[in-house]
Protein backbone atom coordinates (compact mmCIF):
# COMPACT_ATOMS: atom_id res chain seq x y z
CA UNK A 1 0.00 0.00 0.00
CA UNK A 2 1.37 3.45 -1.08
CA UNK A 3 2.11 6.19 1.49
CA UNK A 4 -0.56 8.20 -0.09
CA UNK A 5 -3.12 5.62 0.07
CA UNK A 6 -1.80 4.74 4.12
CA UNK A 7 -2.38 8.48 4.70
CA UNK A 8 -5.85 8.72 3.38
CA UNK A 9 -6.94 5.77 4.80
CA UNK A 10 -6.07 7.02 8.08
CA UNK A 11 -7.95 10.10 7.51
CA UNK A 12 -10.71 8.77 6.81
CA UNK A 13 -10.62 6.85 9.58
CA UNK A 14 -9.73 10.59 11.48
CA UNK A 15 -12.56 12.43 9.68
CA UNK A 16 -15.59 9.18 10.64
CA UNK A 17 -14.47 9.63 14.27
CA UNK A 18 -15.19 13.43 14.29
CA UNK A 19 -18.30 12.76 12.11
CA UNK A 20 -19.66 10.35 14.34
CA UNK A 21 -19.03 12.20 17.54
CA UNK A 22 -20.31 15.66 16.06
CA UNK A 23 -23.87 13.14 15.46
CA UNK A 24 -23.79 11.78 18.65
CA UNK A 25 -23.34 15.63 20.57
CA UNK A 26 -26.32 16.53 18.18
CA UNK A 27 -28.54 13.45 19.13
CA UNK A 28 -28.66 12.21 15.53
CA UNK A 29 -27.14 9.13 16.37
CA UNK A 30 -27.80 6.44 19.38
CA UNK A 31 -24.80 5.89 21.89
CA UNK A 32 -24.88 2.12 20.11
CA UNK A 33 -24.84 3.06 16.84
CA UNK A 34 -21.65 5.55 17.16
CA UNK A 35 -19.87 2.31 18.66
CA UNK A 36 -20.32 0.63 15.18
CA UNK A 37 -19.49 3.21 13.40
CA UNK A 38 -16.36 3.84 16.22
CA UNK A 39 -15.10 0.41 15.67
CA UNK A 40 -15.26 0.99 12.02
CA UNK A 41 -12.58 4.00 11.96
CA UNK A 42 -10.67 2.25 14.49
CA UNK A 43 -10.37 -0.69 11.71
CA UNK A 44 -10.01 2.04 9.19
CA UNK A 45 -6.78 3.77 10.85
CA UNK A 46 -5.45 0.45 11.96
CA UNK A 47 -5.28 -0.77 8.44
CA UNK A 48 -3.69 2.70 7.10
CA UNK A 49 -1.18 2.60 9.90
CA UNK A 50 -0.26 -0.90 9.73
CA UNK A 51 -0.51 -2.28 6.40
CA UNK A 52 0.86 -5.52 7.51
CA UNK A 53 -2.33 -6.30 9.87
CA UNK A 54 -4.36 -7.35 6.54
CA UNK A 55 -0.79 -10.02 5.50
CA UNK A 56 -1.08 -10.78 8.68
CA UNK A 57 -4.88 -12.08 8.67
CA UNK A 58 -4.53 -13.27 5.19
CA UNK A 59 -1.90 -15.80 6.57
CA UNK A 60 -3.69 -16.40 9.65
CA UNK A 61 -7.09 -17.41 7.92
CA UNK A 62 -5.29 -19.04 4.79
CA UNK A 63 -5.96 -16.09 2.18
CA UNK A 64 -3.72 -16.01 -0.76
CA UNK A 65 -4.96 -12.66 -1.77
CA UNK A 66 -5.07 -10.09 1.27
CA UNK A 67 -7.16 -7.35 0.49
CA UNK A 68 -9.83 -9.66 -0.09
CA UNK A 69 -9.79 -10.01 3.84
CA UNK A 70 -10.38 -6.22 3.43
CA UNK A 71 -13.57 -6.64 1.32
CA UNK A 72 -14.64 -9.54 3.35
CA UNK A 73 -14.50 -7.44 6.63
CA UNK A 74 -16.12 -4.80 4.85
CA UNK A 75 -18.75 -7.42 3.65
CA UNK A 76 -19.98 -8.14 7.12
CA UNK A 77 -19.75 -4.84 8.95
CA UNK A 78 -22.33 -3.74 6.31
CA UNK A 79 -24.36 -6.65 6.85
CA UNK A 80 -24.30 -5.88 10.07
CA UNK A 81 -25.04 -2.72 9.54
CA UNK A 82 -28.04 -3.08 7.34
CA UNK A 83 -29.50 -6.02 9.76
CA UNK A 84 -29.27 -3.05 12.69
CA UNK A 85 -30.95 -0.50 10.23
CA UNK A 86 -33.87 -2.53 9.55
CA UNK A 87 -34.21 -4.21 13.21
CA UNK A 88 -35.05 -0.49 13.90
CA UNK A 89 -37.21 0.60 11.02
CA UNK A 90 -39.29 -2.54 12.37
CA UNK A 91 -39.89 -1.66 15.64
CA UNK A 92 -40.30 1.68 14.53
CA UNK A 93 -42.99 0.70 12.03
CA UNK A 94 -44.47 -1.60 15.46
CA UNK A 95 -44.65 1.68 17.43
CA UNK A 96 -46.36 4.21 14.71
CA UNK A 97 -48.67 1.48 14.11
CA UNK A 98 -49.69 0.95 18.05
CA UNK A 99 -49.36 5.25 18.49
CA UNK A 100 -52.10 5.39 15.21
CA UNK A 101 -54.75 2.75 16.75
CA UNK A 102 -54.12 4.78 20.26
CA UNK A 103 -54.72 8.09 18.47
CA UNK A 104 -57.85 6.68 16.54
CA UNK A 105 -59.06 5.36 19.59
CA UNK A 106 -58.69 8.68 21.65
CA UNK A 107 -60.50 10.66 18.43
CA UNK A 108 -63.57 8.37 18.60
CA UNK A 109 -63.99 8.71 22.40
CA UNK A 110 -63.05 12.42 21.94
CA UNK A 111 -66.06 12.44 19.38
CA UNK A 112 -67.94 10.80 21.69
CA UNK A 113 -67.70 12.62 24.70
CA UNK A 114 -68.79 15.68 22.71
CA UNK A 115 -71.73 14.36 21.12
CA UNK A 116 -72.78 12.95 24.80
CA UNK A 117 -72.26 17.04 26.21
CA UNK A 118 -74.29 18.36 23.11
CA UNK A 119 -77.39 16.59 24.08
Amino acid sequence: MSSLLRMVVCLSGVVLILTVIRDLVQKKLKEIQSLFWLATAAVLILLGLFPGVTGWFAGLFGVEYAPSIVFFATSVMSIYGIYRCYRANAELEQRVSELATQVSMLNYENIRLRSEGRQ
